[in-house]
């Protein structure tokens, strides 16, 4: 009979065949080696591998099996089987399906992996850092886990896969109740990072829109968590750019939803002590200041009165001077570069995930500020063709730069997803075990408002729908896919109509 695998031992040292001393937070092979050391298989990870093998060898038995010419025999068989079978289940308390997809790493290590290469925008580095410092896993490490299983499942279209992702998504919701229970845990970083985990589960493995909802009430909770932080939690926060983007998340929420940004998310982004001493971050707080302003525009109701349209128009305009004057007021490290310029699609570079989620967030802002003043200006038609001739040219003067600048924007956005998708070898690593982190949830944050706000027809809804299924089918949001049909179902009406 043959052995079955039991060494805990990390990826690196398995690979390289050697003795692991499976120390914390790192071995002694790869502290020595300058290695990332990715962590220990667990018992349960070995019960999965044992019960894979025990599988597969009982195939190969069954082969080379003779069959047996007694007739009684085969219902014997059936029912050694059944039998066999349920008490295997009952040994192992097998409760769930067998993942089909083939971990050759330790499962826990393959969900992180996939979830900083595609989901974070900060890295893995300084998360790494706090987490070796304890020997549990904490609810944002076990939040993590599930988000990254249930991505890996819906990548490998693995059932199995999903049904772990589940148990994690399960310990996390456990390990966060317990957490709340605990006045000097409810507002810690981990707890906060674990709930957001939890929206981006929701995201990540819903089937249809109804998931939007699940997504916006834990968003909001991890708002709320964040609201009754001390200065003393800010200073020991790891990163400060994950609590920003959770604010962008929240306000394109209330986007869609068409209300204006909690009164307590722009108190915070406007006066928490962390967010005003990192001058690296001034430029997205200045952005955040600028989109909250026009989410209370857009949440107004909408009028016939030519006064309030007018009005309207003006604050709508105002919006697009702050926006140029942000583009032009941007220090220098927050430029990119087009390297294919004037050669076919635009494919920018940036310096980090982080940069490219700020610049979409700004073309995005625009593209909804002249798309509401090109619904004010048709309004406004027929009482301009009334007016005097200056005016009448100011308004179609307007309108032709508002398209335009509709066009240039959503250019920028398809150059901009080369980086984030990581489609382009010059820019992301190969190494699966150095994740290069790319931000495609927060690229898929503000598709979802696009999408819900705008008209989107002809090649953008083409390009935009492939992107999307992309998304959703190579690396596992389950969202994305649900946006790509929508868009392509609208698209098509709109081309019948």
């Amino acid at each position: 009979m043959g052995s079955r695998p039991t060494s805990t031992a990390c990826v690196n040292c398995r690979s390289r065949r050697i003795k692991c001393n499976e120390s914390k937070p790192r071995c002694a092979q790869c502290a020595r080696a300058g290695l990332v050391c990715w962590g220990y298989r667990s018992q349960t990870e070995l019960r999965i591998v044992n019960m894979a093998g025990t599988q597969d060898g009982s195939k190969k038995k069954k082969k080379h099996k003779k069959r047996s010419n007694n007739p009684n025999d085969s219902d014997s068989t059936a029912a050694d089987k059944a039998s066999s079978s349920s008490s295997r289940r009952q040994q192992h308390g097998e409760l769930l399906s067998l993942p089909r997809f083939n971990f050759s790493i330790p499962t826990e290590s393959v969900a992180q992996v996939f979830f900083f290469r595609h989901y974070s925008m900060t890295g893995a580095n300084k998360f790494y850092a706090i987490q070796s410092a304890t020997g549990l896993p904490t609810a944002k490490m076990l939040g993590i886990w599930a988000v990254g299983l249930a991505g890996v499942a819906n990548s490998e279209k693995d059932h199995g896969v999903m049904a772990l992702a589940r148990t994690k998504y399960g310990l996390t919701l456990h390990s966060i109740n317990d957490a709340i229970q605990k006045r000097g845990e409810a507002t810690t970083e981990c707890t906060v990072g674990a709930v957001v985990m939890m929206a981006m589960f929701e995201i990540i493995a819903c089937r249809d829109s109804s998931s939007l909802e699940a997504w916006v009430c834990h968003t909001q909770a991890a708002a709320t968590l964040i609201r009754h932080w001390s200065e003393d939690e800010w200073k020991r926060a790891i990163d400060i750019r994950p609590f920003l983007h959770l604010f962008y998340l929240l306000a394109m929420s209330c986007l869609i939803r068409r209300v204006p940004v909690p009164t307590h998310i722009r108190e915070l982004c406007r006066s928490s002590p962390a967010l005003i001493s990192d001058m690296d971050l001034l430029p997205a707080r200045q952005l955040f200041g600028i989109i909250c302003r026009f989410t209370d525009l857009y949440s107004l109701e909408n009028t016939d009165q030519v006064t309030r349209i007018t009005e309207m128009v003006s604050r709508a305009v105002s919006l697009e001077e702050e926006l140029l004057s942000w583009e032009s007021n941007l220090p220098h490290t927050y430029r990119y570069t087009d390297p294919d310029k004037g050669h076919g699609d635009p494919h920018h570079v940036y310096a980090c995930a982080w940069q490219v989620f700020i610049w979409n967030q700004y073309r995005i802002c625009r593209i909804l500020v002249h798309t509401m003043l090109l619904r004010y200006l048709d309004s406004l038609a027929l009482p301009v063709t009334q007016a005097h001739p200056v005016l009448m040219a100011a308004h179609a003067s307007q309108q032709e730069a508002s398209r335009k600048i509709l066009a240039t924007m959503m250019l920028d956005i398809r150059g901009s997803v080369s980086y984030i998708l990581g489609l382009y070898e010059t820019t992301k690593t190969s190494n699966s075990l150095s994740p290069e982190h790319s931000g495609m949830f927060g690229l898929l944050g503000s598709l979802q408002v696009l999408i819900g706000v705008v008209d989107i027809g002809g090649e953008d809804a083409d390009w935009l729908s492939e992107m999307l299924e992309t998304m959703g089918g190579r690396w596992g949001i389950g969202q994305a896919l649900v946006l790509g049909r929508y868009l392509r179902a609208k698209s098509r009406v709109g081309v019948e109509d």
